[in-house]
């Protein structure tokens, strides 16, 4: 199994034993169990990783994508079914514990591909945490600055907004569970 190989007469043996279906199976489960070897270098399939991975991490533009691929150096691609691609690695903490972190670049600025990438990502693999590095597809703002780290709660939908006469513009907020408790008390 470690190869993939096996002596010429079992082949024609399981051929035999097997349906076409079957046999196809099997060998898409020998080549699953390849890619996943440490020191293999074929594409793994996001199936293989779904629940499996604690970080995932989004950039847009493309030098914020090449500086995060230069802090992963030891790293496998990885294909999803509908069309995003991740690269994988696996790193070890201070304390000695092992993250595993994909890296995948947006394909285009702005919230709404952020939020699809971001989709994608919890479909294909459900990462524990999901960090936006970068621009992260926000809007710019004077109040933040290179180097800054900015942790939410809540995310806004800058599409969904009440445009109230004399007032600020209202967005749509998500965020905690217990938001929605609080507004409706108060």
């Amino acid at each position: 199994m470690d190869s993939g190989a096996f002596c010429q007469t079992v082949p024609r043996e399981l051929w035999k034993a097997f349906n076409e279906e079957i046999n196809l199976a099997i060998q898409r489960m020998i080549e699953v169990m390849k890619a996943l070897r440490a020191n293999s270098q074929a594409d793994l399939a996001a199936a293989s990783l779904h629940g499996q991975v604690d970080i995932g991490i989004i950039t847009i533009r493309e030098d914020e994508f090449e500086a995060m691929l230069r802090r992963f150096p030891a790293r496998r691609h990885v294909k999803a079914g509908n069309g995003s691609d991740y690269e994988f690695s696996k790193v070890l903490t201070k304390a000695n514990e092992e993250m595993r972190v994909v890296i995948a670049r947006s394909p285009e600025q702005g919230q709404g591909a952020a939020q699809a990438l971001a989709s994608c990502m919890i479909a294909d693999l459900e990462p524990r945490w999901i960090f936006l590095v970068g621009i992260a597809g926000g809007f710019p703002a004077s109040e933040y600055t290179l180097r800054d780290v900015l942790l939410s709660q809540r995310m806004h939908d800058f599409a969904v907004t009440a445009a109230i006469e004399n007032k600020t513009p209202e967005f749509a907020g998500y965020g905690r569970p217990d938001d929605a408790r609080r507004s409706n008390n108060s």
